[in-house]
């Protein structure tokens, strides 16, 4: 992984795409994924019969990723991820936010002033 899978968006934000897809920014960008997932796993607990209760938990290796994206690339970047990912590394993960809700594939386009984030938890 280079510095290359750091992409600057026109407002100076720089991101990585940590999404096995393609994210199309509204100043035009193309970010490309970076080959890392960040992937988690979901715990479950039975609430009560026929209902779990559902938490994304970090992987290992999921884990790992991150350390090593945060060593290599430090804290000045967004780390772009799926909602999994987000819930499961509250804080340090961010997620985007699309310019029409409920749009289509092609019309998928993410906006460069604002992004979704998880708060860390507490304690």
């Amino acid at each position: 992984m280079s510095e290359e899978k750091v992409k600057k968006l026109k407002n100076g934000v720089r991101v990585i795409n940590c999404t096995p897809h393609e994210l199309r920014f509204e100043d035009g960008s193309v970010v490309e994924p970076s080959g890392y997932l960040l992937q988690a796993k979901m715990l479950e607990k039975k609430v009560s019969d026929f209902v779990y209760e559902i938490r994304p938990v970090p992987t290992e290796k999921g884990s790992a990723e991150l350390k090593e994206i945060e060593r290599k690339y430090g804290n000045d970047i967004l780390i772009l991820g799926s909602a999994i990912s987000a819930q499961a590394f509250p804080g340090r993960v961010k997620m985007i936010v699309l310019t029409k809700p409920r749009a289509t594939v092609k019309e998928k386009i993410c906006r460069i002033d604002k992004f979704s984030v998880y708060p860390a938890k507490e304690g």
